[in-house]
């Protein structure tokens, strides 16, 4: 949502930032009344049916929505242009980092069991 637009200035970007906060917790509720409206008329399989044909056509719908991660696009960019291209550090570095943030969290945030 952030790469999108730019929700403090942008009026559509707060509506549908909105909308997306909304529709997350409109599945919620409204997914066990679908589910039971089904299960009245179908058998238990079509729950899981209807569950696979809406990931289906997300994951679809997915591939079709352009890119939007700024250093990616440049990226893109430089390659269509022959321009040397901008590394995201090596794989070693990499690895580290994403196996290092974790193991900081877990040692130095703590984590209380009671709220």
């Amino acid at each position: 949502m952030n790469d999108l637009w730019n929700i403090s200035l942008d009026k559509t970007g707060t509506i549908l930032g909105l909308f997306y906060a909304l529709m997350i917790i409109y599945a919620t509720q409204v997914g066990p009344m679908v589910s039971g409206s089904l299960l009245l008329h179908h058998s238990w399989r079509w729950t899981f049916w209807l569950s696979a044909i809406l990931m289906g056509n997300l994951s679809i719908a997915a591939f079709l929505i352009p890119e939007t991660y700024a250093p990616q696009i440049l990226r893109s960019r430089a390659r269509k242009e022959h321009l040397p291209v901008m590394k995201r550090g090596d794989s070693l570095g990499v690895f580290l980092v994403s196996i290092g943030r974790p193991l900081h969290m877990i040692m130095v945030e703590p984590v209380s069991p009671y709220p």
